[in-house]
């Protein structure tokens, strides 16, 4: 059974997969435009990073029990 804490950790991992897929967005290469900032360390570095982290949180929250008591 889920405890409070394990739904705060749930809603943190969704957090960071939804700030780490924003990071990833925008506009992409066109046949009239090269977008280099495809290619920036928030792109490639930083936002695959935190959808992973994020991924990971939610593993734990969902498989986490708060000892009894």
């Amino acid at each position: 059974m889920m405890k409070k804490q394990n739904f705060y950790v749930l809603g943190l991992g969704v957090l960071l997969i939804s700030v780490g897929m924003g990071l990833m967005s925008g506009s992409g290469t066109t046949e009239h435009r090269f977008a280099l900032e495809n290619f920036s360390a928030r792109r490639i570095r930083l936002a695959p990073w935190l959808c992973m982290t994020g991924y990971a949180t939610v593993g734990v929250a969902v498989f986490f029990e708060p000892r009894k008591r």
